[in-house]
């Protein structure tokens, strides 16, 4: 694939694609609520039942986006989306009593780099695709705490724009963000690649906003797949050189 594309812009999901949570929601979720009294929270069953009941909530919860909202009232927005989904991802499992009190710590602490880790080989790729004349960006479903964390994680100053849907005119897989994203970026789609791990959000809806695209697929599990993909960020080095 070396060559293939002639690009200005380079593009990344963030969560999933640059960093990942370290261990699964559930666990994070399970151990941080048994802290405010939430019966069997360490237990690897409830765990599981917590992992369960999040990736069924987020799969039935809105879009995170507020179209037309006022600026200044986005941050209470995003916390109340994650509130309701952090609701009914407990109302599945087990009562309660304190889940506003864990609620406040663990928003908190997800906006940090003690809940995430870099993907292997991010630093290297981006540290390389800086040395170029290719603008970097971020087009992510994240909410406004992405800023603080990529500061965090140590990788904020490689990206001319980081864009995310509660501050967007729309969410992925709408081909408007896409669009958003390359109008701050001074950039035609045709010249413009988009690099994420979700086959619908990232690969397939930057392909229907014209963008070329590559699957993140650490391990290259996913099958069926038409098109590009990479196992390791590292394989980029080579194909956007």
């Amino acid at each position: 694939m070396s060559g293939k594309y002639r690009l200005d812009a380079v593009c990344f999901d963030a969560a999933g694609t640059l960093f990942r949570l370290r261990g699964s929601v559930g666990e994070i979720y399970g151990n941080w609520a048994q802290r405010f009294g939430f019966q069997g929270g360490k237990e690897q069953q409830v765990q599981k039942k917590l992992e369960t009941a999040f990736l069924r909530a987020l799969k039935n919860h809105p879009a995170m986006n507020f179209p037309g909202a006022m600026p200044d009232l986005v941050k209470e927005l995003e916390r109340q989306w994650w509130r309701s989904l952090v609701r009914k991802t407990f109302a599945q499992v087990g009562y309660f009593t304190r889940l506003d009190d864990f609620f406040e710590v663990v928003y908190e602490f997800f906006s940090t780099a003690d809940a995430w880790q870099l993907e292997p080989g991010a630093i290297e790729v981006l540290g390389q695709l800086q040395q170029t004349d290719k603008k970097l960006a971020i087009i992510s479903n994240f909410d406004s705490r992405l800023g603080i964390l990529l500061e965090d994680l140590g990788i904020r100053s490689y990206f001319h724009q980081v864009i995310v849907s509660s501050l967007a005119p729309a969410a992925k897989p709408n081909p408007l963000i896409f669009h958003y994203a390359l109008k701050k970026l001074g950039c035609e789609a045709e010249h413009a690649i988009h690099i994420g791990d979700n086959e619908e959000e990232d690969f397939k809806a930057a392909q229907a906003a014209k963008l070329s695209a590559i699957l993140y697929d650490p391990g290259c599990c996913k099958t069926g797949l038409i098109g590009d993909r990479i196992g390791s960020l590292l394989e980029l080095t080579s194909i956007l050189s």
